[in-house]
């Protein structure tokens, strides 16, 4: 923390299964959210490139624990770094942030991303189908 300072404010979103891969987002050092991160394993959490070096330059953030205030607090290991991209506007700066897993939200609101290779059109009675299970 920047002296005097006790709390940071990081623009996040909470992610789910392939989210990396759907939207070509790579990974650079650690790990993607997996099976293991459910809601009664340690939390877990993944930043940015700009995070990573704008709050631990010179150092290593993988495995550093990150306390996060969410409607409900809890503390988190930091398990991935992924590629810093744009999360607002393509004029954007650099933005440290990070990703929380869904697995490990009280979320009840969520954006789905599909990816086809195909007519996007026919894919949406299985997205349905698939949303409504």
């Amino acid at each position: 923390m920047p002296d005097g300072q006790h709390a940071l404010s990081v623009s996040s979103t909470i992610i789910g299964d392939g989210y990396f891969d759907t939207l070509g987002i790579p990974l650079v050092r650690g790990r993607a959210f997996d099976i293991h991160d459910t809601n009664d394993a340690p939390g877990a959490v993944i930043i940015n490139e700009a995070m990573a070096e704008k709050y631990w330059a010179g150092r290593d953030p993988l495995g550093t624990r990150i306390e996060i205030r969410t409607p409900k607090v809890r503390t988190a290991r930091i398990v991935g770094i992924a590629r810093t991209t744009k999360y607002r506007s393509f004029g954007e700066h650099s933005l440290p942030f990070m990703y929380l897993p869904l697995s490990q939200s009280e979320e009840n609101f969520v954006y789905l991303f599909v990816a086809t290779r195909t007519d996007p059109a026919s894919f949406i009675p299985v997205v349905r189908n698939a949303v409504a299970k």
